[in-house]
């Protein structure tokens, strides 16, 4: 494993092509400053999508396309302004009451179009 410098963290949820919820690591109180995970103090904020052409929401919605997968979690660090690393994408992520709910929503609206 790798050290990768940058100025943030996010993890994006995509279904079938579509954001469905983005979230932003923050750190809590006494947080590791490198170690971005729960056990080290970091959590997960939600974040409202503003310009769904950013690169960091075309690398998520590609990453997930690339594996070939209907949904993911992608792990994704900001370098730059405009420079962004995909780390993972998860098919199991952890799930709050609020993720869930998002997942739920898009899947059940998808199935009523099919």
């Amino acid at each position: 494993m790798e050290f990768i410098p940058s100025e943030a963290e996010y993890r994006v949820h995509v279904f079938r092509g579509e954001i469905i919820l983005a979230q932003r690591k923050v750190p809590k109180e006494d947080a590791h400053e490198f170690i971005r995970t729960r056990s080290h103090g970091w959590t997960l904020n939600r974040f409202a999508p503003v310009d769904l052409t950013s690169p960091l929401y075309c690398a998520s919605v590609r990453a997930v396309e690339i594996l070939g997968l209907d949904f993911g979690a992608v792990d994704v660090l900001k370098r730059g302004r405009r420079d962004y690393v995909v780390l993972e994408v998860n098919t199991a992520p952890g799930l709050s009451e609020e993720t869930v709910g998002c997942y739920a929503e898009r899947m059940l609206r998808w199935w009523n179009e099919a």
